[in-house]
């Protein structure tokens, strides 16, 4: 794990007396944007065991994590396909009473669980998600590959955010522009190769992920 205060020198060098706790706030809002939008970071949540009857499953993301969107569920060994709400009520009618061997997942708008249609009518199967994740309101830094990767990426978008701040010693509308076109370029790059890494219109588990 790589502390914000890694990134303190990439900062630094063009903020100027900008407090720890300020540096810290806008590393974790680059970071957040960097990650939710490009999807770039995935990666395999708790398995789950299934109950007979149940058909939503609570998403466990790592400590300090927030999930950005689920990107494969398998339940039982077999993967899952992704469906929307209205797409399962014509495929099943009242879905959230039917129950038998699941086939298809859908999920809430809060992301903090995943539904398995049909739901499991017997009890045991396991249930594994792929998810791409983002520092949450709490994070402390990133992992040491990530940082390793993303580092420059994410120290730009600090910056951009941070001279944009009015009345401050370190303003630079400028340079904010110059940072901003780095951190966007950094952003659709990652999203490319997020992009390569899995099938995203339809997501199959494989046990293995990026």
């Amino acid at each position: 794990m790589k502390l914000w205060s890694a990134f303190y020198p990439d900062v630094a060098i063009e903020v100027h007396g900008a407090p720890d706790p300020v540096v810290d706030f806008w590393l974790r809002a680059a970071a957040t944007e960097f990650f939710a939008r490009s999807k770039a970071h995935v990666g395999a949540l708790d398995d789950d065991v299934a109950l007979a009857g149940q058909m939503e499953y609570a998403l466990d993301p790592p400590t300090r994590m927030d999930v950005v969107e689920i990107c494969a569920v398998a339940f039982a060994g077999q993967p899952l396909d992704p469906a929307a709400p209205g797409a399962l009520g014509k495929r099943f009618g009242d879905w959230l009473s039917e129950t038998g061997t699941p086939t298809h997942y859908t999920q809430r708008g809060d992301l903090t669980s995943v539904l398995l249609v049909p739901a499991p009518i017997d009890a045991g199967g396991s249930i594994k998600v792929a998810a791409a994740l983002a520092p949450g309101s709490a994070a402390v830094g990133i992992d040491d590959a990530l940082f390793a990767r993303w580092h420059s990426a994410i120290s730009a978008g600090c910056k951009a955010k941070m001279m944009m701040m009015p009345s401050v010693s370190w303003a630079n509308p400028d340079r904010a522009a110059v940072h901003t076109a780095t951190f966007e370029s950094a952003i659709q790059a990652a999203t490319t190769a997020a992009n390569d890494g899995f099938v995203r219109s339809r997501p199959r588990f494989s046990g293995k992920f990026c």
